[in-house]
This record gives structure tokens, C-alpha cells and sequence, in this order.
């Protein structure tokens, strides 16, 4: 079984990290949903590709917000991910690890729910998020 996660080491204040994230397309009451669960966001559409424009731009604005509010890393945190010391570490020198797919499953009951109850499609989104 593979390992979803990703560790970086942000070398500079303008750094960006790639990130693979995990990312779950299905159907739920006639609705197309791509749901993130490393991220918790998701997107809805009558068609998959509606779906997955809609998740677009809700990921645009989760980095957006979180960048113009310099939230980004105690969102990381909360959301499972192991960040280093928010206060003692420069932020260029911080480390970053995304949940593993066995760690989203224990802490998020809704994607539990989706693997015991919805035909899914599972995918690997490239994504940048700034740090």
C-alpha cells in the first residue's frame, strides 16, 4: 500500500512546497463531490469536472486566506499535519509532513464514511502551498 505523505524543509520566506494530495471524487444525493481530506475541502458540481473547478476554488481561497491572515501553519496543525515548532523554529528552517491516508482515515469520520458507503474514484492532485 502506498504512502500518502510528503515532508519539506522550506528554504526560503517566498518558498512554495509540492505537495501530492490525496484527493476523493464521488457521488452523493445526484451532487459530484471532490473532497480533500488533508486539507478537509471539497468541491460540488453536477458533472465531476464542475466538481472538481469548484474544489479549484475553494483551494484557492483556503491558501489565499490563510497566507493574507499568516494562518496557514497552525491550520496545517489542526488539520493533523506535523508542523515544527510554530515559535521557535524561523519559518524558513520549518518542517512540514501531511497526514498519512491511515491517519486522515482515523481522524475524519465523513471520508471513513465515504470508503464504507460510496463508489469513489481516488487521484493524486499536485498541489503548491506557500510557507
Amino acid at each position: 500500500m502506498a504512502k500518502y505523505q510528503y515532508k519539506a524543509s522550506v528554504k526560503s520566506r517566498n518558498a512554495e512546497f509540492k505537495y501530492s494530495m490525496p484527493v476523493f471524487s464521488f457521488k452523493d444525493d445526484g451532487k459530484y463531490i471532490v473532497y480533500a481530506p488533508g486539507l478537509d475541502l471539497s468541491g460540488y458540481g453536477d458533472t465531476e469536472a464542475e466538481a472538481k473547478q469548484s474544489f479549484n476554488e475553494c483551494f484557492r481561497a483556503f491558501v489565499d486566506y490563510t497566507t493574507n491572515k499568516q494562518t496557514l501553519f497552525k491550520e496545517l496543525k489542526r488539520l493533523g499535519w506535523k508542523v515544527g515548532n510554530l515559535s521557535s523554529v524561523p519559518q524558513k528552517a520549518r518542517t512540514v509532513a501531511a497526514p498519512t491516508l491511515a491517519e486522515m482515515l482515523f481522524r475524519d469520520e465523513y471520508l471513513a464514511e465515504v470508503f464504507q458507503t460510496k463508489e469513489f474514484k481516488k487521484y493524486n492532485k499536485q498541489v503548491a502551498l506557500p510557507v
